[in-house]
């Protein structure tokens, strides 16, 4: 989808629909959620390509690696916090599948919440130590050193987050597209008449300021 026009209110142009003479805008409560959905099919999306991507005892830096993984804890869990849209529930979701799923669900949210985005936990360590010198040095001391170490990533810890991620994205999906039908078919039921006279959608652009602030009343 791309957009036009002026920066307040641009056009939208949806490509793969020759046939299409307009496109409406719907704002029901059950197009709020399937916006919702799609949000979190994007994040879920976006965070198994980097999962994809990650190569695991490369000889290189890993800081490709790292940056990778971090977006896609981010990305994942993004689906599970406070925001502006529902929130997934992962009781829910993993209702009915091996205790197991629950557990690794909690492991990786407790590895981005107290490692990755805030320091509280043991996966993150600093040593600080004095280099000494040969005793008939000139100093004693070389220098004063900071040691951070850190949590390596595993062939493990990724495989067992990757089959996370595609069991919620297949579950969001599989909603996705249960909603969808239902208001096609409420949609259906209306005159075309009707259809037709609703108004265009309408892409705001966000302005810089809009930075601090929540999403304006009516977008997704």
């Amino acid at each position: 989808m791309t957009t036009s026009g002026s920066h307040k209110q641009p056009s939208i142009h949806l490509p793969g629909f020759p046939n299409a003479v307009k496109l409406v805008d719907i704002r029901t409560p059950k197009a709020k959620r399937l916006a919702d959905l799609a949000l979190h099919q994007e994040d879920l999306r976006f965070a198994l390509e980097c999962l994809g991507l990650i190569t695991i005892n490369v000889s290189e830096s890993n800081l490709i690696q790292k940056a990778l993984w971090r977006s896609a804890l981010v990305s994942f869990f993004k689906c599970f916090g406070n925001g502006d849209r529902f929130q997934l529930s992962p009781q829910k979701l993993l209702k009915g599948e091996p205790s197991e799923a629950m557990k690794s669900f909690n492991y990786f949210k407790s590895l981005r919440n107290k490692h990755v985005v805030h320091d509280e936990n043991s996966y993150t360590q600093t040593v600080c130590g004095a280099v000494l010198n040969p005793e008939f040095s000139e100093t004693k001391v070389d220098r004063v050193i900071a040691l951070c170490m850190d949590m390596h990533l595993d062939q493990t810890h990724l495989s067992s987050f990757i089959t996370l991620v595609k069991f919620i994205l297949d579950s969001v999906s599989k909603e996705f597209d249960a909603l969808e039908l239902s208001i096609r078919g409420e949609l259906e039921s209306e005159s075309y008449s009707t259809l037709i006279s609703l108004p265009a959608p309408i892409y705001h652009a966000p302005m810089a300021d809009e930075v601090h602030v929540h999403k304006r009343p009516g977008t997704a």
